[in-house]
């Protein structure tokens, strides 16, 4: 299954690469083109206006026919008049640019000096061009492409300025080359980026999987043992009707506590598909936190009593700006775990101190302490460092899950610092602000 998710999360993200690839490169084919098809057209405007006044120079060259005076197109009457005193300041016609005039009879009357073709060629560029519909744009011409102006002239004549266009072309297919190759080397590059961060989505998906499996694994555990324990008393219960229930007080019993046991589970786990579901939130207010921890820990005080446990408190007057019921929840299921796994004589403590950068909660106990490979693993969900005890003990598995999850309601952070036979020490740090920004203690 998750074979398939990864490949499919990479096709998925190589086909948004590509699109936007492909979207890129012809956005910037379609720019450019209109960008040098305007500028061309902005270019054989003004060399229009030039020749229509007569201020255009032609280039002289060898290898083309020989210069002609300016050429006034508009109809003047007389002899053509002499070329102007400031010609050789004149402006140049560009050498990729050339015009011709043609008559109303569809005749070249006229050539620029820099036209490229020959007079057969000019005469089809030019009946082609004439018949158009447009009066400036782009025409393919044999193995050629131009940009072209066409001006009806007063004396009913036609001027088409063309601007050679091929090297225009020749760029463009050139950049269209570059950007394609840049593209096909961007998507191998993306499929193994895309396969690499498939792979990273995957890791927190998968882990989520196998925790589903393994809290409902060991849920249906938990919860089949106290179900046979009590079906089996009440199948001896049922099948000893004569016997009053005084009689039967340790079958009864029996059951009770298996309910209880259950009750406490369903209790535990309800809570955390809540957490799961995000539907356990956290109201803030101002409260006393000295007050919370010693109204938590006066009720363990008979249960330390009974066990012969010495139960002291470490505090200082502050007050806390968070969810007073969930910090001393979670403060009570420190202390049940610690009266828990502490033995009789033995020593619990709850020290409430403020320093520079947090508030601490520490429970320390005189327990057996936890090894340092379980140290990572005791806050995870029906973990326990020894399931032959814990029905003894009557844990769940789920205390400090749901701890965990209340200290993160808090923005604080929980650990635990144990050693085998030194006891343990589980502190909660609190942060000095809320999420609300305003001071958490004062």
């Amino acid at each position: 299954m998750f074979r398939k998710l990864r490949l499919h999360l990479t096709l998925v993200n190589l086909i948004i690469i590509a699109a936007l690839f492909t979207i890129l490169i012809s956005g910037t084919y379609l720019f450019t083109s209109l960008q040098t098809g305007r500028l061309s057209a902005h270019l054989l405007e003004r060399v229009t206006a030039d020749i229509i006044a007569g201020v255009h120079h032609e280039p002289s060259s060898p290898n083309l026919r020989p210069p002609r005076p300016p050429v006034f197109l508009s109809p003047l009457p007389g002899p053509v008049p002499s070329p102007p005193v400031n010609m050789s300041r004149s402006p140049q016609i560009p050498p990729h640019i050339f015009f011709v005039k043609v008559s109303p009879a569809g005749a070249i009357s006229y050539s620029s000096v820099s036209v490229p073709l020959e007079a057969a060629q000019m005469a089809g560029l030019a009946n082609k061009t004439l018949r158009l519909a447009q009066d400036t744009g782009y025409i393919d011409f044999g193995q050629h492409a131009y940009y072209y102006r066409r001006t009806a002239l007063s004396s009913g004549d036609t001027l088409l300025v063309f601007d050679d266009a091929t090297p225009h072309k020749s760029m463009l297919h050139t950049l269209l080359s570059a950007l394609g190759i840049v593209g096909v080397i961007c998507l191998i590059l993306s499929y193994f980026g895309s396969s690499y961060m498939a792979d990273r989505a995957i890791v927190p998906v998968s882990q989520a999987w196998r925790q589903q499996k393994d809290f409902l694994a060991d849920a249906s555990h938990e919860l089949r043992t106290p179900l046979a324990v009590i079906q089996t008393n009440l199948e001896i219960v049922r099948g000893n009707t004569d016997e009053s229930v005084a009689a039967q007080h340790n079958w009864l019993n029996n059951i009770q506590e298996e309910v209880g046991y259950m009750t406490k589970l369903v209790d535990s786990l309800l809570f955390l598909a809540r957490v799961d579901a995000r539907q356990i939130p956290c109201e803030h207010a101002r409260f006393p936190l000295e007050t919370a921890v010693r109204h938590t820990v006066r009720p363990f005080e008979p249960l330390a009593e009974t066990k012969n446990i010495a139960l002291t408190m470490q505090t200082e007057p502050l007050t806390y700006y968070g969810d007073e019921a969930k910090i001393k929840q979670l403060l009570g299921i420190l202390l049940d775990n610690a009266l828990r796994y502490t033995p009789a004589g033995g020593n619990v403590t709850v020290h409430l101190y403020k320093s520079p950068q947090a508030v601490h909660i520490d429970v320390a106990d005189t327990g057996p302490g936890i090894a340092a490979e379980y140290l990572e693993k005791i806050f995870d969900r029906f973990f326990q460092v020894d399931p032959s005890r814990s029905k003894e003990l009557g844990g769940t598995g789920l205390g400090l899950a749901i701890a965990k999850c209340l200290a993160a309601c808090q923005r604080a952070r929980i650990k635990v610092k144990s050693r085998p036979g030194e006891g343990s020490v589980f502190s909660v740090r609190l942060p000095l602000e809320s999420t609300s920004g305003q001071p958490s203690v004062s």
